[in-house]
C-alpha cells in the first residue's frame, strides 16, 4: 500500500483495504469457515463498490483462497459498472511465511486456525489474472512498477502533463435506435436542464459520462 500511494503521489485516490484491517473491523466476527469467508468476500465487495462509485481506486489486499471468493467481488463490482482486476501474488508458502507479521501460518500449523489456504485448506490459483507478480522472484520495486504500468496502460490512471481530449458522446442514431426512441415518451425540459444534457454529451464535464442511476442516487442521500 505504502509503496503504490508513494509512487502515484495521490494517498487520497487509493484506498487499500488490508485483510488485517477488515478481520479487526467489519468482520470481526467472522471466522474461516467456507460459509463466512464468503460473506467477508461480500463485505469487501461491497466497501469496494461504494469506494469506487466515490471516485477511489481500490486496492484489497487480502489473500483469497478460492476462486469463489474472488467471482463474489467481482461480480459486485462490475454489475455496478466498476473495473475490477484480479492480481495474483504468487509466492511459495517459505515467501509466505517469512513475510507473515501476524503470525497467521503458525497459528494455522499449531491448529489454531482452520480452513486456512495453503496450510490446512487448498489454494485454487486464479487462472486468468489480469495481473499476475512472481513475489518470490521479483522485487517489491519491479512489482509495484508492474501493477503501475497496467494501471496506466488500461486507463486507469493518466498522465495529467499530457493533454487529453474528451470524446464527444454524440454519435449519428441507427435505423433501429430511431425507431426505438420514436416509441419512447417525451420527457419536456427547460433550458437549464438542456445544457446539462450539453455540457456531458460533448465531453465538457469529463471524467462524468452520465447522470447518476437511481441505485446510485439512494446510496448518497
Amino acid at each position: 500500500k505504502t509503496k503504490i500511494e508513494e509512487i502515484l503521489k495521490i494517498p487520497n485516490k487509493v484506498v487499500c483495504l488490508e485483510s488485517k484491517t477488515i478481520r479487526a473491523g467489519i468482520s470481526s466476527g467472522l471466522g474461516y469457515s467456507d460459509y463466512e469467508r464468503a460473506e467477508n468476500s461480500r463485505r469487501i465487495g461491497e466497501m469496494t463498490k461504494l469506494l469506487g462509485q466515490a471516485g477511489q481506486v481500490c486496492v484489497i489486499a487480502c489473500g483469497s483462497g478460492f476462486a469463489s471468493e474472488r467471482q463474489i467481488v467481482r461480480n459486485i463490482n462490475e454489475s455496478a459498472g466498476l473495473k475490477h482486476i484480479d492480481c495474483y501474488l504468487e509466492a511459495t508458502q517459505e515467501v509466505c511465511e517469512s513475510r507473515d507479521t501476524n503470525k497467521l501460518y503458525l497459528k494455522a500449523k499449531a491448529g489454531a486456525l482452520e480452513n486456512f489456504s495453503g496450510v490446512t485448506e487448498q489454494f485454487e490459483a486464479p487462472r486468468n489474472p489480469e495481473i499476475h507478480l512472481a513475489a518470490g522472484t521479483n522485487t517489491v520495486e519491479q512489482s509495484v512498477t508492474q501493477v503501475i504500468t497496467y494501471l496506466f496502460d488500461n486507463g486507469i490512471f493518466f498522465d495529467n502533463s499530457e493533454r487529453w481530449v474528451a470524446p464527444s458522446l454524440i454519435k449519428p442514431m441507427t435505423i433501429k435506435e430511431n425507431e426505438e426512441i420514436s416509441k419512447l415518451p417525451v420527457l419536456d425540459i427547460d433550458i437549464e436542464q438542456a445544457q446539462y444534457l450539453k455540457t456531458i454529451s460533448e465531453g465538457w464535464a469529463y471524467p462524468l459520462a452520465r447522470f447518476m442511476n437511481e441505485t446510485e442516487l439512494l446510496e448518497v442521500l
